[in-house]
């Protein structure tokens, strides 16, 4: 992953969380060259909103964070399939089934 920001969702032990949208804190990864040069956690709780939103409101508010963010890829062990669809139209690269420590799944 070169020149890349990444959002990964986080557990509490800092293994990566097994679904993007429903994770209580992501780790925002810049990446450069293959390095990484800086890494901010953010408590996000979509784990509170995630099936309890009015229909239509969680997934904007994940995109927004992203966006936000300048996201250029997500790294989480599952995505659903609307947000599998729709982050690569808006130029956000998704790769599913990683897992593990969330700090090496970027080395």
């Amino acid at each position: 992953m070169n020149d890349m920001t990444v959002c990964i969702p986080l557990n509490a032990d800092g293994t990566i969380h097994d679904r993007l949208g429903q994770a209580h804190t992501v780790a925002i990864c810049r990446v450069s060259d293959g390095q990484v040069t800086d890494w901010t956690e953010h408590v996000v709780e979509w784990d509170t909103t995630y099936g309890v939103d009015v229909l239509g409101v969680h997934h904007p508010r994940v995109i927004r964070f992203l966006q936000g963010n300048d996201v250029t890829a997500v790294v989480a062990d599952n995505v659903c399939d609307i947000m599998q669809t729709t982050l690569p139209t808006l130029g956000i690269e998704v790769r599913m089934h990683v897992t593990g420590d969330a700090r090496q799944a970027m080395d």
